[in-house]
């Protein structure tokens, strides 16, 4: 809640509340916030080749607006165009669509912009046009042999848009599916049950849309009577596969599952390893059709997972899987709200949204699209955040949100208000003074105690004239070349010094402070000005740290350049190392990527890492390895050897060394 003292805006509870009559800035006259918005907005339509099309649109807000259009975010041109127009409803009517192999002028994504005067623009969520068509099929029907009794499928998988309809055909002949036993699965494919010699022929399947029909090749249905065979016991073996899909939530989705054995198999699905309860009582949204697919209708967001379809007999049980992933279109969990704010303050817009996949978020700003920069910059990946406040930043705001599964968009207004006290400028602290005797004069001794490379530490000396308790203090600063001026309030216990965060390095920025009363704001100090510090890029961590004993005594140590060592030359390494269960940490420099260390302790294991320098310090560390020392030769020869005959060709030995030194570990023996 914006907080005010005499129309000034502070974010603390110290101050009464925003009043509800202000006098209020938009990007025109208005002096409230207006509500715009689409009664109707453009769907993804089909259209077919040469025919017409309409993309409705209309829009309702204080005024009749003036309606554009745009194409892959570009304006539709409509002067000398005999074929697109705006309706006066707002609507896109093309009279005949164009689309040829090599130009495409009206196939796209489409939005609808409103423009009301002394108001601002809105626009539409993106309506994808396409044009009709029936590509070549992915699956077709294939030979195939089976017993009777057993099941036979044929696949027919095509993508149209619009989706095709699909017929088969037998033998050259319309097919009559037999309720009973013939199935026609939601992916095409046709689905025989219980087959009986009768089934035996070719068959082929006819796809058709509003574009055209295609059909496919034939496939040859053999019926065996070889009742031999057919009385043998056998292992499920699949003649359906389900395959990884998406769907979008609320929608139906099919895995298609078959198989043929002797029993005949029982078809049973699991997701992620846990069985489907698909018997009554369940939450019917799960089903088999045919043989053995699954069904889902509708689908719902938990719905994603891994399936397994388990094909088992007496014989044997096999399984196939297959990955669901559940679209959920994006939907606000809070949408932006119209904004009231002082010019040089900084704001957010709010703009939560869910959706699987996560959706992405843009923004709009009057119908242009806003460019992330030192001042527009987005807040956990969907707020907008707006920094220092100017007189041209007023207007109209849209969150836009799209995924694969769909698109939303939601507007706000940021109105600037007109403080009741004029806002103090670095001219008042000069020129002539407009202030009231009861005001505050200008801070003196403002000064930078502390610079970084992102923040500037101020303090400055109350006024000298201060006509009551000083009760807040405003910091404005922007940088040399702007005019975008923000601003910082103060009212803490120790009122003369503020820290301003989130500057730029070697940047150059101007500071003035001016300081309230009970009555309102005082004069403005003099402006400073002061340089952040340039970024200071030290090393990351050395890679690939590796280290190999040579001797009881010695051990190699050896790392690659850190990744980051572009920014500034490596001038040295510092190698440290400490000896296993103590505290002594000690340390070798070297110019090079390598390092052998002498003299240590024999048998012994030793902690090292390492650390880069450049001309701006220490870096970070790299990581810690363990290596060990090898132990000494042995000082002396076994005692007390034993040699006994265990059979005809082995013996067994049995001995000692005397043990003098502790770091002389015996590995083993050589006869």
């Amino acid at each position: 809640m914006v907080k005010l003292i005499h129309g000034f805006g502070f974010h603390d509870d110290l101050y009464e509340s925003l009043p509800e009559k202000c006098h209020c800035v938009s990007s025109g006259s208005a002096s409230a916030p207006s509500e715009l918005y689409f009664t109707v907005e453009p769907s993804d339509t089909i259209a077919v080749r040469d025919g017409p099309v309409l993309l409705n649109c209309s829009a309702k807000g204080p005024s009749i607006p003036v309606y554009e259009w745009r194409r892959d975010e570009s304006r539709v041109q409509f002067i000398g165009d005999v074929r697109r127009s705006i309706l006066n409803n707002g609507s896109l009517f093309i009279s005949q669509v164009h689309h040829t192999r090599n130009e495409r002028p009206d196939e796209g994504s489409y939005q609808c912009a409103a423009s009301f005067k002394d108001i601002g623009t809105i626009v539409s969520k993106s309506a994808k046009l396409q044009i009709a068509n029936l590509p070549r099929f992915d699956e077709q029907p294939q030979d195939m042999t089976v017993y009777p009794g057993q099941t036979a499928y044929f696949p027919c998988s095509i993508q149209g848009h619009p989706l095709a309809d699909i017929t088969w055909y037998k033998d050259d002949r319309f097919l009559r599916l037999e309720k009973e036993r013939m199935s026609l699965l939601p992916s095409g494919a046709l689905e025989i049950q219980q087959v009986k010699s009768s089934d035996s022929g070719t068959y082929k399947c006819n796809a058709s849309n509003i574009e055209r029909h295609r059909i496919s090749s034939s496939g040859t249905l053999t019926v065996s009577l070889d009742y031999a065979e057919v009385s043998k016991l056998s292992a499920p073996q699949f003649i359906a596969l389900p395959r990884s899909n998406f769907v979008v939530e609320s929608h139906s989705i099919t895995l298609d599952c078959a198989a043929n054995g002797n029993p005949t198999p029982k078809i049973t699905w699991l997701k992620d390893g846990a069985t489907i309860d698909l018997q009554e009582g369940s939450d019917g949204r799960h089903r088999i059709i045919g043989a053995g697919s699954l069904m889902i209708n509708p689908a719902r967001e938990g719905d994603d997972g891994t399936y397994m379809c388990r094909a088992e007999n007496h014989v044997d049980s096999v399984d196939t899987s297959a990955t669901l992933e559940i679209q959920v279109p994006p939907r606000f969990v809070k949408k932006p709200k119209t904004v009231y704010a002082y010019e040089k303050e900084d704001v957010v817009l709010e703009c939560e949204v869910y959706g699987k996949p996560e959706p992405k978020v843009h923004w709009l700003k009057n119908g242009d699209a806003i460019i992330q920069s030192e001042y527009f910059k987005l807040v956990n990946g969907y707020n907008l955040r707006v920094l220092g406040l100017v007189r041209s930043d007023a207007g109209v705001y849209q969150c836009f949100a799209t995924n694969p599964a769909g698109a939303i968009q939601a507007t706000a207004q940021l109105l600037l208000l007109q403080p009741a006290t004029p806002s103090p400028t670095p001219d008042s602290s000069t020129g002539d003074q407009t202030h009231s005797k009861d005001m505050p004069t200008a801070p003196v001794d403002v000064k930078a105690v502390i610079v970084s490379t992102r923040f500037v530490t101020l303090s400055w000396t109350q006024p000298v004239k201060t006509h009551g308790e000083i009760i807040a203090y405003s910091v404005y600063y922007k940088e040399n070349t702007s005019t975008r001026e923000r601003v910082l309030n103060t009212t803490r216990l120790r009122l003369e010094e503020i820290n301003i965060q989130g500057l730029q390095p070697s940047t150059k920025y101007q500071f003035r402070v001016v300081a309230y009363n009970e009555h309102g704001p005082g004069i403005s100090s003099e402006e400073i000005t002061v340089e952040t510090q340039s970024e200071v890029h030290v090393p990351s961590a050395p890679k690939n740290l590796k280290a190999v004993a040579l001797s009881p005594v010695s051990i190699h140590v050896s790392w690659d350049l850190p990744e980051s060592s572009a920014h500034e030359p490596i001038q040295k390494y510092k190698l440290f190392y400490m000896e296993e269960g103590t505290s002594e940490e000690r340390e070798v420099s070297t110019a090079e990527t390598s390092h052998t260390l002498r003299g240590l302790r024999k048998f012994t294991d030793y902690n090292f890492w390492v650390v880069a320098f450049n001309a701006n310090g220490q870096g970070l560390n790299s990581e810690e390895i363990t290596v060990k020392t090898l132990s000494d030769l042995p000082s002396d020869t076994p005692q007390n050897v034993t040699i006994e005959a265990s059979s005809s060709s082995t013996v067994i030995y049995d001995g000692a060394l005397r043990q003098k030194e502790p770091n002389k570990v015996i590995m083993g023996y050589i006869n």
